[in-house]
């Protein structure tokens, strides 16, 4: 998308509370973080699943942009090393789908 990451936009109306996907995720353990900085190992979650730190999601969450007023939100589901991406909100075709990464950012949000 112009200005920001790659992004996704939403195709059809999604109604509050849809489950937009249900992202499988690899755990990364703090020791594991160094290595791998590049490619998709550069779009971690945080994973508060000991001894492991960050997760890199294998889903379309990954493409998501940080919002600081999203229409989506996510949760983790730690016991099925999953995530869950929802809407936060009605979002109407052709609205991108946003997110707040619930972390400290690096860049200046567009």
């Amino acid at each position: 998308l112009p200005g920001k990451g790659r992004g996704l936009v939403g195709v059809a109306p999604i109604s509050r509370g849809e489950t937009l996907e249900v992202a499988p995720v690899i755990p990364l353990r703090r020791d594991e973080l160094g290595a791998r900085t590049d490619g998709i190992f550069s779009y971690p979650f945080d994973w508060p699943e000991p001894p492991y730190a960050e997760a890199v999601a294998l889903g379309l969450i990954s493409l998501i942009n940080h919002s600081t007023a999203p229409n989506a939100d996510w949760q983790l589901d730690i016991p099925n090393r999953s995530i869950r991406l929802f809407a936060a909100r009605d979002i109407p075709a052709g609205e991108e789908i946003t997110i707040d990464y619930g972390i400290p950012l690096w860049f200046d949000p567009a």
